[in-house]
């Protein structure tokens, strides 16, 4: 768990998002184009406080949890040597998680859950920026040394997708243009992503010398998983930022003295 966090926002607007304002927003995205209008209930700021600004570093306000956070994890796991060279070494997780989620998202090729944790004052209450969501991942290894020192291991990773949901920005007239969460986030999931390896190696022993020969194959089924796109609303939503990289072999030796 998490207590007490604190965030940098306009403590003016704090608790003044209370005037209805109805704003149209054109869904678009990068592989469909414009989809059509689609209209929003948000709220907005009162007149008086157009221009206000009281940025402070302060505790995260009581009314979205005061800056508590709650993850529980469950687990299972199961790994052995047996007699005879086999090795196994497995185990599978399953994450609840009850945060404050970020109104931005990354674009880097290397985030694989572009959505931050943080706070951000929430123009649209039918959507909470609190989101519960959840997250798995299975693993499993194994090796086993045949007669003539030769070794067969492969080793499986299977992670679920990231929960998401587009990111819709919108002008008000007084509080200005300000992004919010189109849904829930646990309404939608990326590609779970795949990882199969396998390698095959042969040791010779010469005295106090041995030289290993390995043959290496990643991502086997050569799966081509998305692992991040842009969720801002616009003409890149949906864009692929990034996916796994394709099947690879690798030969390789290595000498122990």
């Amino acid at each position: 768990m998490v207590r007490d966090i604190y965030a940098n926002f306009n403590i003016a607007r704090d608790g003044q998002f209370t005037v209805p304002f109805s704003a149209s927003v054109t869904l678009r995205s990068f592989d469909g184009g414009i989809e059509g209008t689609q209209i929003f209930d948000v709220r907005d700021i009162p007149a008086s406080l157009r221009g206000v600004v009281r940025n402070q570093f302060t505790n995260i306000p009581d009314a979205v949890g005061g800056g508590s956070y709650n993850y529980d994890t469950f687990q299972v796991a199961f790994n052995k040597r047996f007699t005879g060279g086999l090795f196994l070494d497995s185990s599978f997780d399953y994450l609840w998680r009850d945060e404050l989620r970020s109104n931005t998202a990354s674009t880097s090729a290397f985030a694989t859950d572009p959505l931050a944790i943080g706070y951000f004052q929430n123009i649209y209450p039918a959507v909470s920026n609190r989101q519960s969501s959840s997250n798995w991942q299975a693993r499993f290894s194994g090796r086993y040394v045949f007669p003539y020192a030769i070794g067969v291991g492969t080793n499986v990773q299977v992670q679920s997708g990231w929960p998401w949901a587009r990111l819709i920005s919108a002008t008000l007239p007084n509080a200005g243009t300000l992004t919010f969460f189109e849904e829930d986030i646990n309404n939608n999931r990326a590609d779970t992503v795949p990882l199969v390896g396998v390698r095959a190696d042969k040791a010779w022993t010469f005295g106090s010398r041995k030289l290993l020969v390995m043959l290496d194959v990643f991502n086997l089924m050569n799966s081509n998983a998305v692992s991040n796109f842009t969720l801002i609303n616009g003409a890149n939503f949906n864009k692929i930022l990034a996916a796994l990289q394709p099947r690879t072999v690798q030969i390789g030796t290595r000498l122990e003295f």
